[in-house]
């Protein structure tokens, strides 16, 4: 994945800050700054809406739980790490099942 996004990243600069949440890498202990900085300025309520964004447009798609879980992987540890585990609306934190 790294590689597809380094030829997309290098294509289309701007589309590394557009899916930065989306494609934030979950093994990662910390973003490059200034992804850090969007994780950051994010306040609760805003970053509780972005993960029910992304999941309702993305991960629920999904029929199998595995690959809904994978979609919101990264995202969910990066907000978790900033927020605590009670980011997570309870209805995303059951259709995912453990993240």
């Amino acid at each position: 994945m790294e590689e597809v996004c380094a030829e997309l990243f290098a294509v289309k600069p701007q589309a590394r800050l557009d899916l930065a949440f989306l494609l934030a890498p979950a093994d990662a202990p910390r973003l490059p700054d200034d992804i850090e900085a969007m994780f950051a300025h994010l306040e609760e309520d805003r970053a509780r809406k972005l993960l029910a964004y992304i999941y309702n447009i993305f991960a629920r798609r999904f029929q199998r739980r595995k690959h809904r879980r994978n979609v919101m992987r990264g995202l969910v540890t990066h907000m978790r790490r900033r927020f605590g585990d009670a980011i997570v609306p309870e209805a995303i934190a059951h259709a995912l099942g453990r993240v």
